[in-house]
């Protein structure tokens, strides 16, 4: 994590609390000046760009639970967009902490970024905000967050347009769902372009010592929400200073490689349902697709459905196995039933009845099911 620089127009008070902030602001600078000025980022071009005309006051909205969204005055709807992350990118805290203390902890992260912005604006790019907020869900009021994202734009004296996430969800980067909403809501029906457009973030997989004294990138989301809309990524040190891209770690699991399903089950001679009373014991995590298999699948063959979550306990889940087993109904057992404990209640419960049991395992690991559910996983993995 860099420490925080001042912007231009508070260049001759630089903080001068600890050396180490001194000689840091320094080789920010000697960076920026050393970069390669021809370096290949989004320029103007010849051709006409299609744009609205501009917004004639600040706006504030909340388009959906969990998502606002700030148009300041004069944002031009373009074809061309320039999207950027906040913190750590846009602005850095004063004081040093990874965490703002309170909202009048920022100040501009690069000096470069006012001279940088004005040149997009010039090159008619709409400049564009994203930003995960989720601290702001316990709180009773996002009024103060509110005046801190106007008196950012203001420093910049810029357009700008700002998503903020409050929630988990589809709106919280690395999901698209915020992109999504600035297409077909928020740019005034004007298809965009994203060949000319891109984004930067400093989530961006890099690891510890990246760079001199640099600490480890806490996440990935500002490079995976780039490569999931399809545009093209960058840190802000290689934006705003114009350093060489640096090495950075993706996630273990890429859905983009996941193979196609050559046989719904493995091996393929194996038999889905059975003609005889039998019972069927699901397992695997949470969200690895269990209920969807079983539901499409399994419940349709006439299989009597038993689940925790709408039984309340596995006493009644036995209970309801028992029950159908009587009137030979076959069962299946919808649950995680992640050890050997929970299974054998079930196959007790078989053996009582003289029946076959058999146990589905849901082929999908720990990484595919965190991906599949970016909410719910995480108590189960912690206590489990």
């Amino acid at each position: 994590q860099q420490q925080p620089e001042k912007d231009a127009s508070d260049s001759q008070n630089i903080d001068d609390s600890s050396e180490e902030n001194r000689l840091s602001w320094i080789q920010q600078q000697l960076d920026a000046l050393q970069a390669n000025a021809n370096q290949s980022l989004p320029n103007s071009t010849s051709n006409p760009v299609k744009k609205s005309n501009s917004t004639s006051e600040d706006l504030w909205e909340k388009p959906c639970d969990g998502l606002e969204v700030f148009t300041s005055k004069g944002v031009i709807s373009s074809e061309k967009i320039a999207a950027f992350d906040m913190d750590g990118t846009i602005i850095l805290t004063k004081s040093g902490k990874v965490y703002p203390t309170d909202e009048n902890d920022w100040r501009i992260g690069f000096d470069t970024c006012f001279k940088k912005l004005k040149q997009l604006c010039a090159d008619n790019y709409k400049l564009v905000v994203f930003t995960n907020q989720r601290g702001l869900m316990k709180s009773a009021s996002t009024d103060n967050f509110r005046k801190k994202i106007q008196h950012i734009q203001q420093k910049l004296n810029v357009p700008l347009q700002v998503f903020v996430a409050i929630h988990s969800g589809r709106y919280r980067k690395p999901c698209t769902g915020s992109w999504s909403l600035l297409e077909s809501k928020y740019n005034d029906s004007i298809k965009i372009d994203k060949s000319k457009s891109f984004y930067v973030g400093d989530a961006a997989g890099r690891p510890d010592k990246w760079r001199a004294k640099a600490k480890k990138d806490h996440s990935c989301a500002d490079r995976l929400f780039a490569a999931n809309i399809g545009l093209q990524f960058y840190t802000p040190e290689e934006y705003f200073l114009g350093l060489n891209k640096a090495s950075y770690e993706m996630p273990k699991f890429d859905p983009k490689s996941l193979r196609l399903i050559q046989s719904l089950l493995e091996p393929a001679t194996a038999t889905l349902v059975s003609n005889k009373t039998e019972v069927i014991v699901m397992c695997g995590l949470p969200a690895s697709g269990k209920s969807w298999f079983v539901n499409k699948y399994i419940v349709p063959r006439k299989y009597e459905y038993v689940n925790r979550d709408v039984l309340g306990t596995w006493q009644q889940c036995v209970k309801m196995t028992e029950i159908a087993l009587t009137k030979k109904q076959n069962v299946v057992i919808d649950n995680t039933n992640p050890d050997k404990e929970s299974r054998q209640r079930y196959i007790e419960v078989a053996k009582k009845f003289n029946v076959p049991c058999r146990c589905f395992v849901m082929n999908v690991s720990v990484e595919h099911a965190k991906h599949n559910n970016l909410v719910c996983y995480t108590p189960y993995l912690e206590n489990n």
